[in-house]
């Protein structure tokens, strides 16, 4: 079986996380995984998330978390780049995927944090992805955050008018949920549940159309 391995240099551990009934301290990345149903820990992982099989520590050096290594895959980043823009209808089996993914970790009381396409992995072969990299993850609080780990803009100009430009056709539908994701002010964006009931996310016949086993590149 094939596996990914990910070192953490202890020196560079931003957030510690202490085990449930025990003393040690581990990175929080590792604390996430568990909780969420990796390792040992007893509980359902759900499918769009990343399956940490194990990890290990190098005292004094490092912590080592070994991953499934699902193939064939390529994260959405590199699927993009190789395939050009995606279409709507397969845009939204992704979209759909992600945020039922997300769902499951808010339920679990984790939030990413990080959700880009180089930390979602696709399988190639039939369409699934999971979502990977906890690095920048944490525990759910109700409290306001203060810190933040990615902006989809590239200058605070940009932040503030939160109207990205499109450069290509896409449905009015699909530019609603967009801009509604994107409002200014984060009580005005909808939640998880709500992105689900959006117009945009009614999964489409041709979405349906892509089996188990069917290369995902003959729907393109």
């Amino acid at each position: 079986m094939l596996v990914a391995i990910k070192q953490i240099s202890i020196d560079r551990v931003q957030h510690w996380a202490r085990l449930p009934n025990e003393s040690k301290m581990v990175p929080m990345e590792i604390a996430l995984l568990l909780q969420l149903g990796g390792g040992q820990t007893v509980g359902s992982l759900h499918h769009g998330i990343i399956h940490m099989l194990d990890w290990f520590e190098m005292p004094g050096q490092c912590f080592l978390i070994v991953f499934e290594r699902p193939q064939p895959c390529q994260d959405l980043f590199d699927f993009i780049t190789e395939r050009g823009a995606l279409e709507e209808p397969l845009a939204q089996r992704f979209m759909q995927q992600i945020v039922e993914a997300l769902q499951f970790c808010q339920a679990r009381g984790i939030v990413h944090r990080d959700v880009k396409d180089e930390n979602v992995l696709v399988d190639t072969r039939t369409g699934d992805i999971k979502i990977i990299d906890f690095g920048s993850g944490a525990m759910f609080t109700d409290a306001a955050y203060t810190d933040f780990e990615d902006i989809p803009f590239e200058n605070d100009r940009e932040i503030v008018q939160a109207t990205p430009s499109f450069t290509r056709r896409i449905s009015k539908e699909c530019q609603s949920l967009i801009h509604w994701c994107l409002e200014y002010r984060p009580e005005d964006r909808p939640s998880l549940d709500q992105i689900l009931l959006h117009p945009w996310m009614e999964v489409s016949d041709e979405c349906s159309d892509l089996q188990e086993g069917q290369s995902i590149t003959s729907s393109l």
